[in-house]
Parts: structure tokens; sequence; C-alpha cells
């Protein structure tokens, strides 16, 4: 019962082998895993009533996932992204030696946490290789790149907040 269809976006590349597939299913059923995705929540958009409540999706199964592949090798999932909330999360995969090619973070904020893998990162001139269990951010008008010096595929979590559009100066 409630069990999820697995859906991919067209065009997406294999997201997930049938072996992950196959034990994420197990685990359902060991432990009862009933996934809700929409929750009620303190309601923090401005003008909202004070203590008055909405349904956000703050949950996604793990059925729910999909990649794009923008290039051979390289998965991007974003995971949350809310309408006028200026930021989102997700999930990065490159397969080994893959490349994201470096590009200019714009008036973003990203932090970065490799959950699995050897990734060598560029920052604006400087670069570094950082592993699993390692964080690092990218501060806003910077580029940077990404390279999978691992054997194995690698996976990064990702959060990006946009910053306030710039306040113009009085004339």
């Amino acid at each position: 019962p409630g069990q999820q269809q697995h859906q991919r976006k067209k065009g997406s590349s294999k997201d997930r082998s049938d072996e992950e597939l196959e034990e994420h299913r197990a685990s359902q059923e060991e432990y009862g895993e009933e996934v809700q995705s929409s929750l009620s929540v303190l309601d923090w958009t401005p003008g909202a009533p004070e203590g008055s409540t909405t349904e956000i999706a703050c949950v996604r199964g793990a059925n729910d996932i999909a990649y794009q592949s923008p290039s051979d090798g390289l998965h991007i999932c974003k995971v949350f992204s809310l309408r006028n909330a200026r930021w989102s999360s997700g999930v990065l995969k490159m397969d080994p030696g893959v490349i994201k090619e470096p590009q200019l973070s714009r008036d973003n904020f990203l932090s970065f946490y490799v959950a699995h893998g050897r990734v060598e990162v560029t920052l604006h001139a400087s670069v570094t290789v950082v592993g699993t269990g390692c964080a690092f951010f990218v501060p806003p008008q910077n580029r940077y790149g990404l390279r999978n010096v691992g054997k194995t595929e690698c996976k990064l979590s990702y959060t990006q907040i946009k910053l306030p559009a710039p306040v113009s100066s009085p004339s």
C-alpha cells in the first residue's frame, strides 16, 4: 500500500540502479516507511497572520527524485525549490573523470557536502581536493568548477541561496 512508481523526467539518464531501488523498497517494507510529502508548517510568508499554517511539500521520497543529465556523466536533481523563496537544494552526481565546467556563481551562495567520492574543486584561482564527509561553499561572484578525481561515482548535496536584489543608492 502507498507504493509509489519510480518516475524519470524525459531525457534523463537512468538515475538509480535496480539494486538501489530494490534495497530502498526492502527498507520501506522493513520499517513500514510511508513518505508523506506535504506537511503542515507555520506560514513564514510576509503578511501571513501570526500562527497561521500552510501545507507545503517538505519531504521527497527516494522514488520522487529524478535526475537531469545536461552532459554525459553529470546528473543533477533539484530536490527542493520554492517559488519566491530565493533558495533551492539538490543532489549532483558525477561519473569518474567527469568535469562540471567552471561557471560564475553570480548572486548566489552555493554550499556543497560530499556524500561520497573525491572531487577537485576549482574556486576562483584556487584548486583543492575534497572527499567523503567534507563540505565547501562558493561565495557570490566567483567562478567554480568540479571534477570527479575518484575511481567511483561521486555524490554531492548542494544548497543554493540567492542574494536579495542589490539596494540602489538614492540619487
